[in-house]
């Protein structure tokens, strides 16, 4: 494989071999995104803001040949407390289409359980630039841009593939001079009012399940839906918003979800991953199944109710929803639980 380089022409990022069978749900999540993880090499001291020697894209990109030259100057720094990521396109290769940063806030590696955040870059003449959230100045932001379409309607891997993309990057908050974080914790991780990214849907879509959002929400203006079609008995949808570095970093107890189907009697089930990219994934399903029904209620998971996952390693909450298709289920404000109060 070529490693990436500033002064080379192409970089190509290992695709690895197929991962081994795991196994029900884990399986099932693995043919989303297939192939073993090629782990990011870390240097002993790592630069502040650089290229990295091989990684892995979210699925929706469908390349691995990428042009280093485009995005050579393609960077991280800090400005007045901030963190921002700055490209200056070639002007004859300006874009004139949209241009999106994708964001992911962890180490290096895991990376078909990474969670991938879209942010707009906008134009500042002749350079495009984000703004980055920073939560926590210690933990790395892998980071790559992306020049094509972004449907907010569609979770990661049903997006269009991009027109471009640059290689990716990885910036380390501190190391970039960056003195706090430049955003104050929440505990609230989605609601679904800008996309669906963080989410995937692990039930087949050839067999008629279905995930998007809708307006029907019990908090703003979106919630998630599945559609469990006729003849089909539960649809499992999963996230990669909850991360153990965030559980860890505040102590966190569990986790929140408002739920509602349009049948009686429907439950769910809560399954959490660790190392969830690896050949063999931690899985700890929880041991309490929960009924919901037309109304909206907001079930509370603790992490004493799983077993044989450590909280601060978590990359991957599965929730399988079950009721006699066809059925529809409603998603909305995954919240973590801890010292703090919900409203």
């Amino acid at each position: 494989m070529k490693s990436t380089s500033s002064r080379g022409r192409v970089v190509r990022h290992r695709r690895g071999d197929r991962a081994p069978a795991l196994g029900g749900l884990a399986r099932a999540l693995a043919r989303l995104a297939p192939g073993a993880l090629a782990l990011a090499v870390q240097a002993a001291d790592p630069a502040p803001d650089n290229w990295l020697p091989e990684g892995r894209y979210p699925a929706f990109v469908r390349t691995l040949d990428v042009n280093v030259e485009s995005f050579s100057t393609l960077h991280a720094e800090v400005l007045v407390g901030r963190l921002k990521v700055r490209w200056t396109a070639p002007e004859a290769e300006s874009p004139k289409t949209n241009v999106t940063l994708y964001v992911s806030a962890d180490a290096p590696g895991r990376w078909p359980a990474r969670d991938w955040r879209p942010v707009p870059m906008v134009k500042a003449g002749e350079r495009w630039e984000a703004a980055v959230p920073v939560d926590r100045v210690d933990v790395p932001l892998v980071y790559f841009v992306a020049v094509g379409t972004f449907e907010p309607e569609k979770p990661l891997h049903g997006q269009p593939g991009p027109e471009r993309v640059s290689p990716l990057r990885v910036a380390r908050p501190d190391r970039l001079g960056m003195g706090g974080a430049s955003r104050v914790f929440w505990p609230f991780l989605d609601g679904f009012e800008e996309h669906l990214a963080g989410w995937r849907i692990v039930s087949d879509a050839a067999q008629g399940f279905s995930m998007e959002r809708s307006a029907s929400p019990h908090n703003g203006k979106n919630a998630l839906t599945l559609f469990v079609p006729e003849g089909k008995g539960s649809g499992t949808i999963a996230t990669t918003r909850l991360r153990g570095w965030q559980v860890a970093q505040q102590n966190a107890t569990g986790f929140s979800l408002w739920l509602r189907s349009d049948q009686p009697n429907a439950r769910v089930r809560f399954t959490l991953f660790s190392h969830a990219s690896m050949d063999s994934p931690r899985t700890a399903p929880c041991r309490r199944l929960m009924t919901i029904d037309e109304t909206w209620t907001r079930i509370d998971v603790a992490f004493r109710d799983f077993r044989g996952v450590v909280p601060g390693q978590i990359d991957l909450l599965a929730v399988e929803l079950i009721g006699e298709g066809p059925v529809r289920f409603w998603v909305d404000d995954l919240q973590l639980l801890g010292r703090w109060a919900l409203e």
